[in-house]
């Protein structure tokens, strides 16, 4: 059974956070944390670990940038590290990703932990560094994101697209989920502690502050919708912009990466090719139901959209073809 607790916040929401984490690093005995600290490209996941309690305040998970998917360093790491209990802090398109992942074989974490976040939206990175220069500093800037969330964050129609066309923008399916969206930060935050083994270890009871309020849930289960129903709408509205410019179908989707050459770079991004690399026969040609199962595990995170250097709408040609596959899924 999950449960649904209060954190009180006392006026610093992101200190608080970082206080939590610390107690779930002590009391799930981790070896160690696995997070942004700085949103920048990585090269390797030895730059996400955080080997120290004091280093998790270097992490500010509200930032608005998201430069990589977490996930996609996940399967070196847990090879190794074999043996090492991590706590693990995503995004939920990440989260997604992850769990995608474990369906799919792996990676393995003997007894770690998983944090999940409240994504409140990212920018592309010339904007997210031209508000930031506004601002005065990055820091200012995820300040302000967070002071919005009780609304569900600000300047949505700048962000990425795929934070605009995202359908769950809400911490879901870790042994912890921290929500913000909806609710009055300077005071209260949620906290979800999951069912799972790992989870009862962390015991909500002693890092928490009791049973969130009714309302407050009723309030941040209207402003979810609303945020979900906005972004449904804007998928549908670049869907339709984008018709006759987007491939049909997957076999012209194909067509489209053949014409791409030897650039792989959406896939090499992608958390899910990092697990399960899409084939090519012996003409050159991806296979189609590699591709078709990538495309049914995308999770929306758009770090192939991000990389593509042709700047293609992967976000929406991913999403339309994988509403496609499902449908002809289920009507077979």
């Amino acid at each position: 059974m999950i449960t649904k607790n209060l954190l009180m916040t006392h006026g610093d929401p992101l200190g608080t956070i970082q206080k939590l984490l610390k107690e779930v690093w002590i009391k799930a005995d981790l070896d160690g944390f696995v997070a942004a600290k700085n949103g920048d490209h990585y090269e390797s996941w030895r730059s996400l670990i955080v080997e120290h309690p004091d280093q998790l305040d270097e992490i500010n998970p509200f930032r608005p940038l998201m430069r990589f998917n977490i996930a996609r360093y996940l399967p070196e790491l847990a090879r190794e590290r074999r043996g090492k209990r991590y706590g693990i802090l995503l995004r939920p398109c990440e989260m997604r990703a992850y769990n995608a992942m474990q369906e799919k074989g792996g990676p393995e974490w003997d007894q770690g932990i998983t944090v999940c976040f409240d994504c409140l939206g990212t920018f592309p990175k010339q904007e997210f560094e031209w508000r930031a220069e506004r601002k005065g500093s990055s820091e200012e800037l995820a300040r302000e994101t967070l002071q919005f969330a009780r609304q569900g964050g600000i300047a949505a129609y700048r962000y990425r697209s795929a934070c605009q066309m995202c359908a769950s923008p809400n911490a879901q399916a870790a042994d912890v989920n921290i929500g913000v969206i909806g609710l009055p930060v300077r005071k209260y935050l949620l906290v979800e502690i999951g069912d799972r083994e790992a989870g009862k270890r962390i015991r909500s009871d002693l890092i928490t502050d009791g049973q969130m309020d009714s309302g407050l849930l009723n309030q941040r289960e209207r402003v979810l919708s609303r945020l979900t129903q906005r972004n449904r709408l804007v998928s549908e509205r670049v869907t339709s912009s984008l018709a006759g410019l987007m491939p049909m179908d997957l076999e012209e989707f194909l067509t489209h990466l053949e014409a791409c050459g030897d650039c792989q770079a959406c896939m090499e991004n992608c958390p899910i090719c990092a697990l399960k690399f899409p084939r090519r026969d012996d003409t050159g040609r991806y296979l189609a139901q590699d591709v078709s199962d990538w495309l049914l595990s995308c999770t929306g995170c758009g770090m192939c959209e991000q990389a593509c250097p042709g700047h293609k709408p992967l976000s929406a040609i991913f999403r339309q073809l994988r509403i496609q596959i499902e449908e002809q899924s289920y009507a077979m």
